[in-house]
Formats: structure tokens, C-alpha cells, sequence
């Protein structure tokens, strides 16, 4: 008789004291867009962040397409590691699961034109402990409520707005050669932003600490406020934004003003839960677009 079945990673949410999110994701595309190159999804322990490139708009490829692909994959993937996990009976621990193997194979089964930045941050219900792993420019940033602490992620660019990607020539943009993959241990009421490009290169780091700290009881309107507050300073030609002072420390001169573009905001905060009702529910997890117009 084999040794008693591993308690599989998603009966793990179910028992006392251990963590998830709650998390709230809006995504504004730009004005002049029907739809948002940008794709993203939420859940109790996954969230995820895409920016399909626009510059292949100038070859007629909608990179939007890739983005929302490549997602939809990832979250396939979770699925399977869930699955796996419910039949496993060899006793292991359950872990979370690898975001820079779940991007890996999601991005070898994609063979659309275009491409696209990749930022995942997967939460261990166990422990606490954020997986994330990033490719290009969208960023992560992890804050603690009431206190000044603080992480978040560098962008990973080749050149001044030009942001690594994944595209399908994985011989060149592989993730397990280009991901930037950290471990940030959080404690209940930790708060975690993951967005695209398009709030980085418009709000300040304390700015978003800032709403963190005001709206800390409601992540929805904390991703709102800042993807309001987003765009609106992205169309403020008079605003020192970050984008136009980061170019100016590169040497590159873009004109004073923020830089519209989509802006996905994703917000989670950390609880515990005290259920200790087992369950073996697979992942929901939230793909709709999100979308709102300002």
C-alpha cells in the first residue's frame, strides 16, 4: 500500500491558514483603439500581465492578438499543473508552479506573427512566498501598508523603449534565457501591483503607494484610481512623467508629457484564509478583458 496522497495545491487555498488574493484587474485601452494590445488575468493565487509590441502594426500584425494567446495559454497551463496535482499520489509536497516554465510552454505552442512582454506572479498558498518572472517592461511592485517597504522589479529593455519580448523564434526569446524571475515573501494585507508600461511610464512609485495605502480595503478601486490616474497623465502635455525623465537620462529627448498607451493595472492583496474545507476545484481563473474607456 502506497503512503498517504499529497494534499494537492489546490485543496491548499481550503485550509486554515493559508494565503491568497483578492485582486481586482482593469485594463483602459488607448483612445484611438478599438481594443487593447494588452491582455491580462487575475485570481485567488495567479495574476499575469501582457503587452502585445505595437510596432508590428506597422507590418499589419495586430500584436494584441499574441498577447491574448499567450495568455490564454499560460492559464491552460496552470490548469494542467492543477490537474496533475489532483492525480498525483506520490506523496510530495504540492508546490506552485514554475510562472518561467508556465510562460516557456505556453509561448513554444504559439506560431502567430507579432510579440509580446510577459509578467507573471504566482502566489504559494503555503507559504506566502510571490513567484514572479518577468519579460520586457511591464513591472511588479510589492508594497506593505502603513510602512515605507517596498519592491519593485526593473524593466528589461535592449535600448531605450525598446523592452525584451517573446515572439515565436524561442531560439532568441526564450523565456528560460530572458526571464527575470524573483521570490518576495509577503505576509497578510501585503498589497502586489502587476501593470503594463502604460502606468509605470505615467505614475510615479509613490503615487502607487500611495492609492495602495488609501485603498487598501478595495483592490478594484485601487487598480481603477490607478489606471485613471494613468491616463489621465499620460495625455498631460505639461507633465514631468516618468517616461520623459527616464529618456532624458538615456540622452533621449521625447518632449515634455506622459506616453499614452494601453494601461492594464492588475491589484491583489494578500489574506489568509480559515476555511478548512478541502476542495478540488481547478483554478478560476479570470481571462475577460476588463476593459473600460476613458
Amino acid at each position: 500500500m502506497g503512503g498517504p496522497r499529497a494534499a494537492p495545491f489546490t485543496t491548499l487555498l481550503r485550509k486554515e491558514s493559508t494565503f491568497r488574493f483578492e485582486s481586482g484587474r482593469v485594463v483602459v485601452p488607448h483612445r484611438t483603439k478599438q481594443r487593447a494590445e494588452d491582455a491580462s488575468f487575475n485570481s485567488d493565487l495567479y495574476l499575469g500581465v501582457a503587452d502585445g509590441v505595437g510596432g508590428w502594426i506597422l507590418e499589419g500584425v495586430d500584436s494584441g492578438e499574441y498577447s491574448r494567446l499567450l495568455m490564454h495559454k499560460i492559464c491552460n497551463e496552470i490548469r494542467s499543473y492543477e490537474r496533475a496535482l489532483l492525480r498525483d499520489e506520490s506523496g510530495t509536497r504540492a508546490r506552485c508552479p514554475d510562472p518561467v516554465l508556465a510562460m516557456t510552454r505556453a509561448a513554444r505552442h504559439i506560431n502567430l506573427l507579432g510579440s509580446s512582454t510577459c509578467l507573471l506572479a504566482f502566489l504559494d498558498p503555503d507559504t506566502g512566498i510571490l513567484n514572479s518572472a518577468n519579460v520586457g517592461d511591464s513591472a511588479l511592485m510589492a508594497y506593505r501598508p502603513g510602512t515605507s517597504l517596498a519592491y519593485r522589479s526593473e524593466e528589461q529593455t535592449f535600448a531605450f523603449n525598446a523592452p525584451y519580448q517573446l515572439d515565436r523564434n524561442q531560439r532568441i526569446s526564450s523565456p528560460l534565457r530572458l526571464a527575470q524571475k524573483t521570490k518576495t515573501r509577503l505576509e497578510e494585507g501585503d498589497m502586489v501591483v502587476l501593470a503594463s508600461d502604460g502606468l509605470w511610464d505615467n505614475v510615479f512609485n509613490k503615487d502607487v503607494m500611495r492609492v495602495l495605502e488609501e485603498q487598501q480595503d478595495d483592490v478594484h478601486a485601487a487598480a481603477k484610481e490607478l489606471a485613471i490616474m494613468a491616463v489621465t497623465n499620460g495625455r498631460n502635455r505639461k507633465y514631468a512623467s516618468p517616461f520623459f525623465r527616464n529618456a532624458l537620462s538615456q540622452g533621449n529627448f521625447v518632449g515634455l508629457g506622459g506616453k499614452e498607451d494601453d494601461v492594464t493595472v492588475v491589484v491583489g492583496k494578500v489574506t489568509r484564509t480559515s476555511s478548512e474545507s478541502p476542495s478540488d476545484a481547478i483554478a478560476d481563473i479570470d481571462e475577460s478583458e476588463a476593459e473600460m474607456r476613458l
